[in-house]
């Protein structure tokens, strides 16, 4: 499992997605998560994108799971800069739980 380290206010990771659904919208490198009071904000450099990362609604998939919803995301040159709702909790099928 990829490592991912946590200090005050920052999450930091080596590598994560963008999806639009199933699809690839756009693979990222090592992405810094920073806390505010409006909640959290991605900075990472873009690694490949396609035409999905013009859809709605995005999501932020880290390399260990972890989910955000895309609220508003900006490109600029080979970087990108995303506002995240609330982070999603993991689904459990319910033959995990049995």
């Amino acid at each position: 499992m990829a490592q991912v380290s946590m200090l005050i206010g920052m999450i930091t990771g080596p590598s994560a997605e963008l999806r639009y659904g199933y699809h690839c919208a756009a693979r990222l490198g090592s992405w810094t998560l920073t806390k505010d009071d409006a909640g959290f904000l991605l900075t990472a450099p873009v690694l490949s994108s396609t035409l999905w990362v013009s859809q709605r609604p995005l999501r932020l998939i880290t390399s260990n799971g972890w989910r955000w919803p895309v609220e508003s995301l900006e490109t600029l040159g080979a970087s990108c800069v995303a506002r995240l709702g609330p982070k999603e909790k993991r689904h459990v099928p319910a033959s995990a739980t049995a």
